[in-house]
């Protein structure tokens, strides 16, 4: 069998692999919720502007005031009109607004919620087999053959993951060092559910947008790992289309762990050319870095950054000796090779995270409004789930390298397409009478919309149900042209 032929069988079974875990993630992930039709208002704001919407946001905060909702609801409120306004999730925008022209051009707008629903689901299904798809596409049609078989096997190990956690409950939580989880002594729990336990919030399959960036991630630090660093900061740009904030902190990151394992890399002109780009962006337009910092105190911050700024320089002193170390226990196993690489940068930046979440307990610790104290405390929770399906990859590559010098690398093709296309199918057979087919996602998510359409002008409470109404009648109002939000918010 050529080279060629194995490697379309792998790519057809990490297909089959991808289409049915989207499938499953848009039975029992996608609802009509505030993030959703949220997001939905966001890829209206890119098509009309923000002041109808900013109009509305007045309106809503009026509300909250005038019901004496607590400061975490005018947070929120203030928290996604930013984001919304700086269109932080850029791709995932554009992606819902052309849904939107399509659907408004097949199904019309004279039944809205059967016109949202149409939205939602053609939105967050293509944009998912799109992105994964074409990921997987690079991976499997690289020169080097163990680069897709690594990925066809990271694949596997998500879905395993996936599975640990349907089976031990969804009972994440992302505020590893928020004051209430310190306070409440659960950071034990925070960090198992976080590294070991992480659940399908953490799937690239999950419909929210940062979710949508973890294959692109994959993706930079292939190209990380394979000595390309233009390449992968030139990615990184490209990236904030998806998540700005967090893809501008994974550039802080990045930066900072090339200083300390690769200072030469920005050598190259067009290498520190980009990663300075990438940073002013982010510091620039960064919609929840300067709201959180301005609620430290300045004395805080220093301490913080002069600790910070010696753990840096203590690591950057102290590399070689790290690296040495490292090339000893690991050096049978990864010669000078890309393992090496996913070694070294996986445990600059493991020692970076570490300890950076420990520095960033004092920031959290005494943030003086909500906002800034959910943002550092589940900073690292996020960033850690973004980048999750890449250490899965790290590890395969390590795996599969050693593999295809042990058994060769045709007999570990075949073993990989084989496992992959049986584990599909095995996974349709189960869904097919186990996950619900398209007509009942599409009647059981209508409904949920339909419930929201018919409380426009109905007395209200502050809560997640009335966040989403908000963003439904917020959304109804810019397509059909008639104030709903006022009748409604203003009783």
């Amino acid at each position: 069998m050529t080279d060629r032929a194995l490697r379309i069988g792998i790519f057809l079974g990490c297909a089959l692999l991808i289409g049915i875990q989207v499938w499953i993630y848009l039975a029992y992930r996608l609802e009509a919720d505030d993030d959703l039709i949220w997001l939905y208002q966001s890829a209206r704001m890119l098509q009309f502007g923000t002041g109808d919407i900013a109009g509305h946001y007045a309106v809503y905060n009026a509300f909250l005031e005038r019901v004496g909702a607590g400061i975490e609801w005018f947070t929120r409120s203030d928290m996604r009109q930013s984001l919304g306004a700086s269109q932080n999730y850029l791709f995932t925008s554009g992606w819902i607004a052309v849904a939107a022209w399509i659907g408004q051009a097949t199904v019309g707008l004279s039944d809205y919620p059967t016109y949202m629903t149409s939205v939602a689901l053609w939105a967050y299904s293509t944009e998912a087999l799109a992105i994964a798809l074409g990921v997987a596409a690079i991976f499997i049609t690289r020169r080097d053959p163990t680069v897709g078989i690594a990925f066809a096997l990271a694949l596997l190990l998500l879905l395993g993951l996936d599975l640990v956690g349907n089976w031990m409950g969804d009972g994440y939580t992302l505020e590893l060092i928020a004051k209430q989880t310190i306070e409440a002594g659960r950071f034990s729990d925070s960090l198992w559910h976080t590294l070991i336990d992480p659940t399908p919030a953490f799937s690239p399959y999950y419909p929210p947008a940062k979710n949508r960036a973890q294959m692109l991630l994959m993706l930079i630090m292939l190209l990380r790992w394979s000595d390309r660093p233009a390449s992968s900061y030139s990615l990184l740009l490209f990236g904030a289309f998806w998540h700005q904030d967090y893809i501008g902190l994974f550039t802080l990151a990045f930066v900072a762990a090339d200083l300390i394992r690769q200072p030469h890399v920005f050598r190259r002109p067009v290498v520190a050319g980009l990663a300075g780009v990438g940073i002013s962006i982010y510091l620039l337009r960064g919609s929840l870095l300067w709201s959180a910092v301005s609620s430290v105190s300045s004395v805080t911050l220093l301490a913080i950054g002069a600790a910070g700024a010696t753990v840096l320089a203590g690591v950057f002193l102290a590399r070689k000796p790290i690296l040495s170390l490292q090339a000893k226990v690991f050096g049978q196993l990864t010669g000078r090779s890309m393992s090496t690489s996913v070694l070294q940068d996986l445990s600059v930046q493991g020692i970076l995270w570490s300890v950076t979440l420990l520095l960033l307990i004092p920031i959290s610790m005494n943030a003086s409004d909500i906002s800034s104290s959910l943002l550092w405390g589940s900073v690292h929770g996020r960033l850690y789930g973004m980048i999750h399906p890449s250490v899965c990859l790290g590890i395969c590559l390590i795996v599969t390298a050693a593999a295809a010098r042990r058994f060769g690398i045709a007999k570990l093709q075949v073993a990989t397409g084989a496992t992959v296309l049986l584990s599909g199918l095995a996974l349709a057979g189960w869904s097919v009478g186990n996950v619900d087919g398209i007509e009942a996602i599409r009647s059981r998510v209508e409904s949920q919309f339909r419930v929201l359409d018919q409380r426009a002008g109905t007395a209200l409470r502050p809560g997640e149900s009335a966040e989403a109404l908000f963003f439904y009648l917020s959304s109804k109002s810019l397509d059909t042209d008639i104030d709903l939000v006022g009748p409604t918010f203003e009783r």
